[in-house]
């Protein structure tokens, strides 16, 4: 299995972001956030952009928004289409 690097565990997941390994498993199975590769032994493995999700969707419910909104916010912006590049005749 080929995996991105650098690796996280959830536990220093958890330290990096401030949520409990609960939270962050919550939010995994809920709102499908993130969802970390595993390693053979069934440990999660987050990557770099795995974090900044989880951090991005804790800013905006920092700032009053509800979890369920904040996924949805952010998985729009990673999933908008590349405009098609118009080709002069």
């Amino acid at each position: 299995m080929k995996i991105e690097k650098p690796l996280y565990f959830i536990k220093q997941v958890s330290e990096i972001t401030g949520l409990s390994k609960l939270v962050i498993r919550k939010w995994e199975e809920r709102y499908q956030i993130v969802i970390p590769k595993r390693l053979d032994n069934g440990y999660r493995v987050y990557t770099e952009a795995d974090v900044t999700k989880i951090l991005s969707v804790k800013d905006l419910t920092d700032q009053g928004y509800s979890v369920k909104q904040a996924a949805f916010f952010i998985d729009k912006i990673e999933t908008k289409p590349e405009p098609t590049p118009v080709i002069p005749d």
